[in-house]
């Protein structure tokens, strides 16, 4: 039986989703905020997680990323969430790092079919996910945190007189995460070249 944690601030939608999974034949995981959702995945890892892209204590994109640092969780799936009016940017948003995304509320069948999807794709999935230690996912680490620091900066700057402070503040938090992670990218970049290219003086001096 698959194991899917249900991530979402909202008891009513939560307990929807859960009665829905459970008749479906799932195993479900359910969590209130992201910080309680970070612990459950890493304690139980699920074979997939759904999550609400704002949430209180630990955003959603956040949590993927905490997630995505771990070689335990960094393989699950994940389907993003969101009440969100600008639907076409968000969709660009978590699509630019790979992962699925509905729009509430959305048909019970749809929700379905993406989750069996997500779970019989997983191996592809699994290539795609970034290896910090592979200079060829380099790009990917550098195009993933730029994204939603673009992304985020954009729903904060369209959205933000109908957000409450608590929304706001998970926005920022989403980007300073994700400029933490750009940065140590380029960090990891610079230690990389310097191991690869040393002078050829250094290299005899070494041998």
């Amino acid at each position: 039986m698959k194991k899917i944690l249900v991530i979402d601030n909202s008891s009513s939608f939560r307990e929807e989703i859960v009665d829905l999974l459970t008749f479906e034949n799932f195993k479900v995981l359910e969590a209130n905020n992201g910080l309680l959702g970070l612990q459950l995945a890493k304690e139980k890892q699920p074979d997939l997680i759904i999550c609400d892209l704002l949430l209180p204590e630990l955003n959603g994109y956040s949590l993927l990323m905490e997630l995505k640092t771990n070689p335990l969780t960094a393989k699950i799936p994940f389907i993003f969430l969101s009440t969100k009016s600008n639907k076409e940017f968000i969709q660009k948003l978590v699509y630019s790092v790979g992962y699925s995304y509905l729009t509430k509320p959305f048909d019970s069948d749809d929700l379905i079919s993406l989750i069996n999807n997500n779970i019989e794709n997983e191996t592809i999935i699994e290539e795609n996910i970034a290896n910090d230690n592979n200079v060829n996912s380099l790009p990917n680490e550098f195009l993933t945190p730029l994204t939603a620091i673009i992304g985020f900066s954009e729903l904060l700057e369209e959205s933000y007189r109908i957000m409450n402070q608590n929304e706001i503040q998970n926005i920022a938090k989403g980007i300073s995460n994700a400029t933490i992670r750009l940065q140590k990218s380029i960090e990891n970049l610079f230690t990389y070249s310097q191991a690869e290219f040393i002078n050829p003086e250094q290299e005899k001096a070494i041998i």
